[in-house]
Parts: structure tokens; sequence; C-alpha cells
């Protein structure tokens, strides 16, 4: 669909796009499904008092939701490309469905009223985060980064990350956060986050933060681009093991030695994929 100049405005119940959709402007302004194998090179505008239901995935450019307008995406994954690619004045129902970034530039990820499910980065440019998100299901770094940017993404107490060799979030400042329940965990790799945890021990309620800053202070060492914080309720006694992972393009120069700091300061031959050491 194009139309130099031209503006479309939908009003039926079933858009199906099986092409490309390019004319300067698209708007819905009905109660309606979209679907279809098609993708977009306009924005897609939802118009207050319409309601449009995704009802499979669907590759777009941008989308702007305006107030009193609405996206349902069903269990579907809206794919977008643009630097800027949601706008969301009004009300997006996205439990169960994916969102992913896939363009060829960087990409920002839109935060303003949004609870992400499934984020997916996969954009070889990689993407930047604004604002502060909370990602409810799985934040997976398929192709190219995550930039913190000084921000933070928290993790439900159900959520999980993944992440693929050099394609990591990262940032020199902002962390990951999750908060959860943990009773005597075997080789718990909590949220994915890299830090896997056995203990006989109940944590209780135990907050893990992982950051990407450069720490010191070990003899005037530093450290490799992660790091974890972990808080948990129940501190005393734990005889806990830790497996610190990490990725290669954190080790900061590191080919060396690498030091594991806890209550003690713990060598780390190089070569090792994951320290492990009890704590």
């Amino acid at each position: 669909m194009t139309g130099a100049g031209s503006s479309v405005v939908f009003f039926g119940t079933a858009f199906v796009n099986a092409g490309l959709v390019a004319t300067p402007e698209f708007y819905f302004d009905s109660t309606s499904t979209l679907s279809g194998t098609g993708y977009w090179s306009t924005t897609a505008n939802i118009l207050s008092g319409a309601v449009v239901t995704l009802t499979s995935g669907h590759q777009f450019l941008s989308m702007n939701i305006n107030s009193g307008g609405t996206f349902i995406t069903g269990s579907n994954t809206a794919r977008f490309t643009a630097s800027n690619p949601i706008i969301q004045n009004g009300t997006l129902t996205n439990a169960g469905s994916k969102i992913e970034y896939n363009g060829t530039d960087v990409q920002n990820i839109s935060a303003a009223n949004i609870t992400y499910y499934g984020l997916r980065i996969n954009n070889p440019a990689g993407t930047v985060l604004l604002a502060n998100v909370p990602v409810n299901d799985t934040l997976s770094v398929i192709l190219g980064d995550l930039d913190l940017n000084d921000k933070i993404i928290t993790v439900s107490p159900t959520g999980y990350l993944t992440e693929t060799p050099g394609n990591t979030v990262k940032g020199n400042s902002g962390y990951l956060v999750t908060t959860r329940s943990i009773n005597a965990p075997s080789s718990l790799n909590v949220a994915g986050f890299g830090s896997i945890l056995t203990t006989a021990s109940n944590l209780g309620s135990t907050e893990i933060k992982r950051g990407h800053a450069q720490q010191s202070g070990l003899s005037g060492n530093t450290s490799i681009l992660r790091y974890f914080d972990i808080t948990p309720a129940f501190n005393s006694g734990l005889n806990a093991t830790l497996i610190y992972k990490f990725d290669e393009s954190e080790l900061n120069g590191k080919l060396n030695q690498l030091y594991l700091c806890s209550d003690q300061r713990i060598q780390v031959q190089h070569g090792q994929p994951a320290a492990e050491r009890s704590i």
C-alpha cells in the first residue's frame, strides 16, 4: 500500500498486511484485527477509541498509541526497526507477548508507559535504554548489546535473562535487579544473571543486582566489567558456593588473572569460563 502525499484512515474490522505499508500516514480508527507477513515503512497510528488486536507476528517501523487508543498484542511478537519505535499514551496490553528491536541502526528502547513481558534485542548495532523499565518475563539479547545507560531493568521474580556470546547487557552505569525467595538453591542461576548459587540454607527474600561498572580497591587492581551485589534476608552460616559467569567481552584486559571479592580476595586463573569458590 503506497500513496505519495496521502493519508489512510482504516475503519474496517480486519487489516491483513501481506506486503508493504508505505503511505506517509496510516491511522487505525476502529476495532480491528491486524495480521500478515508484511512490513511497514511508516508509523502505525492508533487513534483514540480504536482497538487493534494483533493476531500474528508482525514487522513494524514504529507505532503511536494515542490517548484513548488500545493495542493488544496477544501472544505474538511485534518487531520494530525505528530508532524511537513506540510512543505509548494509551493502552498497551502485551502480557504473554514479545516486543523485538530488530533495526540495523542503534535503537532507543521505548520506556514511557510500557511494561515489557518478553523483550528481545536483535539488532547488530545495539540498543540504548532511556528510562527504567520492568521486564516481567524474558529479556533476550540475541544480537547486539543492550546499553543500560545509567538506567535500571527490574526483572520480575519469575523473569529471566538470556544472552549469547558477545551480545550482552552492558553499561558503565545502571544495573539489572531482581528480588525473589531463594531456599536451599542447587546450582541456581538466579534470573539468568550469571551468579550461580548453591547452599543448603534458606536465603529468604534475596535481591541480586548485576552491574557492569569497573570496580577498584583490590590493592590497586581493577575488575572485569561485571559485578554482582547479592543481599539475602538471612546472611549468616550460609556455607554457600558461588559460580561467577561472565562474557569474554567483559574481561577488560584482565588476561592473566581475575579476582573474586567477597569477604576475602580469591585468585581465579585465566581460562576458567567461570569462577567457583566457597564464600
